[in-house]
């Protein structure tokens, strides 16, 4: 019995500590860019283990030589912790990628050996207690102390009693790494904490819906909100989302006071396609069974054709002016060319990632990863099988640890295009060429664009900091902003073009475009 207790606690020390391994440096999977080194640092990492283990187990004693080559790697991985470190939580708040580092500095200072004194480890631990104290509420700070003292008891247990000790630097790691997570579970996981009734007192900003369960919405309302979307006749509001208890659509018809979900979708993609004529919705399927589904648009529960099947969750689609042909893009970046009439894939390409359809000449614009490519290229009809050509390729040289996010949108000129930057907080303009005519910086962490009906105003959601920015279209003037919550997906016009709808972590919103803007000259809404 003593024997199976010393193993198991043994085999317990070597899970901890390959999970510390692993700890060190994880945000690389953020980056695709980096996925084949993630790969391949992973598997590394478990057969130096296995041949260690082998070892233990023929010669009874630890390896000397393989012990540091099972940490050696990670070192070599460490700047691109720092990239995903500054990329990721710096736009949820510029001062958190300092909070993570002072968290790292103190379980570091307290987990190192040698002859440190006592008083330097507590001191290096008061600026991570400062800045948690300034920016976090009181259970998370136990939440933080927890995690720290974990950590040590780790670091305590492992060099111990046995040779294959842990470098200081692992658990440090490791405590950044617990709070990114953190950081970005409240960020992407929490809805409603925001004051609603700084929201409600925004002249020409009407809530829609929250996520408070006592309304029809929020009883069946998912994680992330999608879109929000006018219907036929301005008294539905269409609803996609992910992360839903139940489906990835919602009927709502607020007069009514009425919700209902879908049985139909599993989860939304980005857009869906309304044709009031054919009372028809063309929506995108973003959950396991991928597929472009079509559902009626007065009876969400009710299909009305078979669904076209995508490779791997659809993220947005498209329909060609004439119905006869649709586009979808998928989470890996294919696009794809299906007949109206549904059935298998009739042309392809690898690469796009973010696209405009001009319509009415029948050609796409797009953005294309990992190499972030600006292309031009359009669909030509063989009869069964169609071809992609591309007519017109430009590198847009963003730095790697720039490529979070990028958006486009058509301009206000003919063949121009309007680009936002999501790490570095910029809107830019390219001609048709794909040559940046002008730049303008506007927040961390911006990602949709929409353009008015009119072409007058420019308007940029703020995903990271929860702003709706409102710029005149020819002179780049921020005119005025207004705050609907973070995560903010979606935009989309009424037919009219003077409401705006959008969803956020707080809710789905409708903006009156006028009085949003007169309120703005009038210094009604903040600066």
């Amino acid at each position: 019995m003593k024997k199976v207790v010393q193993i198991g606690r043994r085999l317990l020390l070597e899970a901890v500590c390959l999970a510390l391994w692993l700890a060190a440096v994880p945000p690389a999977i953020n980056y695709i860019v980096f996925f084949d080194l993630l790969a391949g640092w992973v598997v590394l990492l478990l057969l130096l283990h296995l041949a260690r283990w082998v070892y233990l187990i023929k010669k009874r004693c630890e390896p000397r030589v393989p012990v540091f080559l099972l940490w050696s790697p990670a070192l070599v991985l460490m700047p691109l912790w720092g990239l995903v470190l500054c990329g990721e939580i710096r736009l949820v708040n510029p001062m958190y990628p300092w909070v993570a580092i002072a968290c790292g500095t103190a379980v570091f200072g307290l987990c190192i050996g040698g002859k440190v004194p006592f008083w330097i480890r507590i001191a290096v631990c008061l600026p991570a207690l400062a800045l948690w104290l300034i920016y976090f509420p009181f259970m998370s700070l136990l939440l933080a102390i927890a995690v720290l003292c974990a950590l040590l008891l780790i670091a305590k247990v492992l060099p111990g009693k046995h040779k294959y000790r842990v470098p200081a630097w692992v658990p440090a790691s490791a405590a950044m790494t617990f709070f990114t997570i953190f950081v970005a579970f409240r960020f992407y996981n929490i809805n409603g904490d925001a004051d609603m009734r700084i929201i409600e007192s925004q002249p020409g900003v009407d809530v829609l819906f929250t996520y408070d369960r006592e309304q029809p919405v929020g009883k069946i309302i998912g994680e992330q909100i999608m879109f929000v979307m006018e219907g036929c006749g301005g008294d539905i509001i269409y609803i996609g989302m992910q992360g839903g208890r139940k489906s990835g659509l919602i009927k709502y018809e607020p007069a009514a006071g009425r919700a209902e979900s879908s049985t139909v979708i599993g989860e939304s993609s980005d857009n869906m396609i309304l044709d009031c004529e054919r009372n028809e919705i063309a929506i995108g399927d973003f959950s396991g069974a991928s597929a472009i589904r079509f559902i009626r648009a007065d009876d969400i529960s009710e299909a009305t054709r078979p669904p076209i099947p995508v490779d791997f969750k659809a993220t947005r689609i498209e329909a060609a002016r004439d119905g006869s042909r649709y586009y979808a893009l998928n989470e890996s970046h294919t696009f794809f060319v299906y007949p109206g009439t549904g059935g298998k894939a009739i042309a392809r390409i690898t690469g796009p990632d973010e696209w405009i359809y001009y319509t009415e000449n029948d050609y796409f614009v797009a953005v294309t990863e990992p190499d972030y490519s600006m292309v031009r290229f359009r669909y030509e009809d063989g009869g069964d099988a169609g071809e992609i050509v591309v007519e017109n390729r430009q590198d847009i040289h963003i730095p790697v640890y720039q490529r979070l996010d990028v958006f486009l949108q058509r301009g206000i000129e003919p063949g121009s295009i309007l680009v936002s930057n999501m790490w570095a907080g910029t809107l830019s303009e390219m001609d048709d060429k794909f040559r940046e005519e002008r730049r303008k910086f506007i927040a961390p962490g911006v990602r949709n664009i929409a353009v008015t009906p009119d072409g007058d105003t420019i308007i940029v959601a703020g995903y990271a900091d929860g702003h709706l920015y409102f710029l005149d279209a020819h002179s780049w003037r921020i005119i005025t902003k207004c705050y609907i919550g973070r995560r903010i997906r979606g935009l989309n016009f009424s037919s009219d073009g003077q409401f705006l709808y959008a969803g956020s972590s707080q809710g789905g919103f409708r903006m009156n475009i006028t009085t949003i803007l007169n309120a703005g000259n009038n210094g009604e809404l903040p600066d």
